[in-house]
């Protein structure tokens, strides 16, 4: 006996495949654009810091100092061996 749909179309369990198919195809399509805004969120969310510079010493930035010229040579000497540890040299000594 042939079905409503004409011959050689199934009872139902043809159907019922499809719409199982066409589900876990909405499912999969739904998780993979999870996934992506997932990502891209993620990536929004923290912020983006420039790299920390090494640390400089005291007598590299004396020495820039002087080589940029806000201090005199003197100064700079003077400075220098404050740095050194001897203070006698800064009053003038």
């Amino acid at each position: 006996m042939d079905d409503y749909y004409g011959p050689g179309h199934s009872s139902g369990f043809g159907s019922a495949v499809m719409v199982v198919a066409m589900i876990a195809l909405i499912v999969a399509l739904a998780l993979v654009a999870w996934l992506i805004a997932s990502r891209a969120a993620a990536g929004r969310g923290r912020p983006v810091l420039p790299p920390t510079p090494p640390a400089r010493s005291a007598r590299e930035i004396l020495d820039e100092r002087l080589a940029r010229g806000e201090i005199e040579p003197d100064d700079y000497h003077a400075r220098l061996d404050a740095l050194a540890g001897k203070r006698g040299a800064q009053d003038g000594g």
